[in-house]
């Protein structure tokens, strides 16, 4: 290839003024190991702490929204979920896949299952599920 031909590729520095971007240190195997590093706190016992990012990935009807349903449902009632402790605290749950009509049912019949459990109590009034 010659240079005219990849010089649509030769993009400017638009931002000219920006500071030079700082990467960490990069540390050896063995400088890592001698370091103490503070684990966060859970929110999930044993599988998401707090700060940190968590996928949740399967195959096409593999029950995914159902499971992150069924945390979302759990986490503002501090309810276990799937045998684990849960933080109690607020869910923001971002749904790109369903209707709200078909979104609002599953919520409903997660929910009525859930509060069957032993030990569950119902937050808010029942009649509204």
């Amino acid at each position: 290839m010659s240079a005219e031909s990849t010089s649509p590729w030769n993009i400017p520095n638009l931002n000219s003024d920006a500071q030079e971007i700082k990467l960490p240190e990069i540390v050896s195997a063995d400088q890592l190991l001698g370091q103490r590093l503070e684990i966060p706190p859970e929110l999930v016992e044993g599988m998401i702490h707090q700060g940190t990012l968590a996928m949740f990935a399967g195959g096409s009807k593999a029950c995914k929204s159902f499971t992150l349903l069924d945390l979302a449902i759990s986490v503002p009632q501090g309810l276990p979920w799937w045998g684990r402790q849960v933080v109690k605290g607020r869910v923001l749950y971002v749904n790109f896949e369903l209707g709200f009509d078909k979104f609002h049912q599953n919520e409903r019949n997660i929910y009525r299952v859930v509060m069957k459990q032993p030990g569950n109590q119902v937050v808010g009034s029942s009649s509204d599920w």
